[in-house]
């Protein structure tokens, strides 16, 4: 439930301080803004099914971490993005973020179902979506408040390092998952 959490606020999380960044420092217009999320969006799908097929071969444990490791190091590199950066750098830079979470997050649904009886895998399942809407809801509230109080650039560096100890923490903690169930 945490892994989900911390995937779901670094990665909504961002795109909600990107979407601010590019219109309001840029000066893009909200086409303009949403097509910088274009390259990290399109890949999501593949990601999504590529990591299924990890996970049932290796177990959740791979995929999780290798996706939560790939996710931070997106976000580690996002810090270097300012208003100078080419407007290509800032678009690719987002795409190790969408891959690390969109790796992580059909394992961590799977352990999570995996995890309970199946009687209460609807519950389960409810709960952490739940969770997971909530901790995004949470983490536009907090980033735009930071963002509010700070600047849309200190905020971004601020709301970037929050997401990195998160997933962090979650990717240390999901080293300790199961190596696989046969």
């Amino acid at each position: 439930m945490t892994a989900g959490a911390a995937n779901t606020v670094a990665f909504y999380g961002m795109i909600f301080l990107f979407g601010l960044f590019f219109q309001q420092l840029l000066g893009l217009s909200a086409l303009g803004a949403g097509l910088m999320f274009l390259p990290m969006t399109g890949l999501l799908a593949g990601v999504n099914v590529l990591s299924a097929k990890v996970a049932a071969r290796y177990g959740a444990r791979l995929p999780i971490v290798a996706g939560q490791v790939v996710a931070v190091a997106g976000l580690l590199g996002l810090l270097a993005v300012d208003a100078d950066t080419p407007r290509v750098a800032q678009a690719l830079l987002l795409v190790p973020l969408a891959l690390g979470c969109g790796f992580a997050l059909p394992p961590i649904i799977a352990a999570m179902l995996e995890a309970v009886p199946a009687e209460r895998a609807g519950t389960a399942a409810g709960l952490l979506n739940a969770i997971r809407q909530t901790a995004g809801a949470l983490a536009v509230a907090v980033f735009g408040s930071l963002a509010a109080a700070q600047g849309i650039a200190p905020s971004l560096r601020t709301s970037l390092l929050i997401s990195v100890g998160l997933l962090t923490v979650t990717a240390l903690a999901s080293v300790r998952l199961p190596r696989r169930r046969d």
